[in-house]
């Protein structure tokens, strides 16, 4: 059996898409052999999608807004027992396009989400996809939006990283109560951090320079003391631009490993027990080896002594993670590194370059 368990190829297909048009041409290269299409998430865009399909739940609507407040509709998914919510159904970049301006992009549609989602659920318990998000501001938008009152703010004015600095405490006592939060997050980084990776490393992608990286840096230390840092970092608190350090510290919320909650959900090894294992997503870099679900797949499956491929959009010129995979296809390869115009254009490209790796593949099954 073949299980193909592809990630979004953010800006041209989604999990299921991406799944469909990588099954299918495999399907099409080896009819023989059963091809199980398995969409997947880690947190970031889509995986609120994709637990919607795991759990069978129910599509819900709701008015929201974007980073920069323009309205924007949401799509949510809920059920008897539990809620499934993107932070990136209103935060995520595409929604921005060349919008991108992360400090003035604030995290406070989340919360007005959030407590949207309150109203009509009451007490469900909610699971929040927290990746994916084109702000930085430390959660401070969302502890705003769900009542909070930050000291130094004006009650009209909606926080910003530009105003981070301005905060001087935290009133929580007319706060929306929120029921058990679990948030879902994509990488494990700190919200900032001396040496390696932290919430600063996805800043460029968001719209920021080095300039702005060292501003932040400054603006989101003093947030993290007004806060209550206890000089102990959590997990995942510099997710989806510290998102889970505003929620785990003053509502109770409790962070995990998205990709690792996605694939022990899923039962993908248990239940279908695959001869080659199928991973894909958008870019394949080195952030993929974060505790993105490409990456954590591919580690769970060398561990169960499966093989796997690895179908990307485009693959990065310094991807270090490429001993991981025992084929690795560059789709980008059919249209001279060119991002494609639009989904049928990436369909077109997936089928020509596993139509010519098929000898490679073959030899995986």
């Amino acid at each position: 059996m073949i299980v193909v368990a592809c990630d979004k190829f953010k800006g041209t297909l989604t999990a299921t898409e991406a799944c469909e048009a990588v099954g299918g041409e495999l399907s099409r290269f080896f009819p023989d052999e059963k091809t199980v299409p398995f969409p997947v998430a880690d947190g970031g865009e889509g995986t609120a999608e994709v637990l919607g399909r795991l759990f069978g739940l129910k599509q819900g609507r709701l008015e929201g807004f974007d980073a920069l407040m323009s309205p924007v509709g949401v799509t949510y998914y809920y059920g008897d027992d539990v809620v499934v919510a993107d932070c990136a159904s209103v935060l995520s970049l595409s929604l921005l396009g060349d919008r991108r301006d992360v400090m003035k992009a604030t995290s406070w549609p989340v919360g007005d989400m959030l407590a949207k989602i309150v109203g009509r659920h009451g007490d469900t318990p909610v699971c929040l996809g927290v990746g994916g998000t084109s702000s930085c501001d430390g959660g401070a938008g969302l502890l705003q939006a769900l009542g909070c009152r930050l000291q130094g703010i004006g009650d009209s004015e909606i926080v910003t990283p530009s105003s981070l600095r301005f905060i001087r405490g935290i009133e929580i006592v007319d706060a929306v109560r929120l029921p058990e939060i679990t948030l879902l997050c994509d990488v494990s980084v700190p919200l900032l951090a001396v040496h390696g990776d932290s919430a600063l490393t996805f800043v460029p992608q968001k719209g920021g320079d080095a300039g702005i990286v060292s501003e932040l840096n400054d603006a989101l230390s003093h947030w993290r003391e007004v806060v209550g840092y206890d000089g102990v970092d959590r997990y995942g608190d510099g997710a989806g631009g510290g998102i889970p350090f505003a929620l785990t510290r003053l509502f109770g919320a409790t962070a995990v490993d998205g990709a690792g909650f996605v694939i022990r959900r899923s039962g993908i090894f248990e239940k279908l027990r695959p001869r080659l294992l199928v991973v894909g997503e958008g870019c394949l870099d080195n952030q993929s080896m974060l505790g993105k679900v490409t990456g954590r797949l591919a580690d769970a499956a060398r561990s169960n002594g499966i093989a796997v491929m690895a179908v990307a959009g485009k693959v990065a010129a310094d991807f270090a993670g490429r001993e991981m995979f025992d084929v690795v296809i560059d789709a980008s390869e059919m249209s001279r590194g060119r991002v494609p115009a639009d989904a049928h254009e990436a369909v077109v490209n997936i089928r020509r370059a596993i139509e010519g790796h098929v000898s490679e593949i073959a030899k995986l099954i």
